[in-house]
């Protein structure tokens, strides 16, 4: 079985966090929100390969152009018949790295002890 390692680092900006949660400052917090947006981010990166897999039997990401790379010939490739035999098969592992979490202007002036419902 092929096997595909595949790493997605982002960076993030927050303008707003509605639960008034301060994780501007909060160093505590900060680390549970961004443990939190990974996981949520990879459980939704590994459901998307899935349907991509599953139902659109297609693959996205042009990752074929990386593994033409482990066939001898291109007529070794096209019968290997990667979109067909290949990708739908292949068990593939998502890393999922938030490199770094912003607060904009509007988190870091709003005042939460002042913010009443």
């Amino acid at each position: 079985m092929t096997e595909i390692n595949v790493k997605v680092p982002f960076q993030l900006e927050i303008l707003a966090v509605p639960s008034l949660i301060d994780y501007s400052s909060n160093k505590k917090n900060r680390e549970l929100l961004k443990k939190a947006i990974e996981s949520d981010a990879k459980r939704k990166f590994e459901d998307f390969v899935k349907k991509t897999q599953n139902e659109y039997k297609e693959e996205p990401f042009y990752w074929s152009l990386y593994v033409r790379k482990y066939f001898k010939t291109i007529k070794e490739y096209e019968k290997a018949n990667w979109s067909k035999n290949i990708y739908p098969y292949a068990h593939i592992n998502i890393e999922v790295d938030l490199e770094k979490i912003e607060f904009g202007n509007l988190i870091r002036s709003t005042r939460f002890s002042e913010v009443a419902d």
